[in-house]
């Protein structure tokens, strides 16, 4: 997919995930502003229990780049080994 076919995605995924919710996107982009509009839109998947595989179709890419934007967001968290991501968005 070429990036201005990623980027009309991500911004339609944004939308539609923003809408649905609002507080869980602003408490995520007040808790680590670090984080880019897509690692948000990965949060907000993995907060509802999706899987890097169902990430990955949604972005039409493979699982394993999840994987690398999961690690990133982990730290950028501050999340150490052990830690589960899925539960820190539970608390955010």
């Amino acid at each position: 997919m070429d990036n201005a076919k990623k980027k009309i995605l991500i911004e339609e995924l944004e939308k539609k995930w923003k809408k649905e919710y609002p507080a869980f996107f602003r408490d995520l982009q007040k808790a680590c502003g670090a984080l880019t509009p897509l690692e948000i839109l990965i949060c907000t998947m993995i907060w509802k229990n999706m899987t890097s595989e169902v990430i990955a179709g949604e972005f039409h890419c493979a699982p394993g780049t999840v994987e690398g934007h999961r690690t990133k967001i982990r730290r950028k968290l501050g999340l150490k080994k052990g830690d589960s991501l899925r539960a820190h968005l539970d608390n955010i």
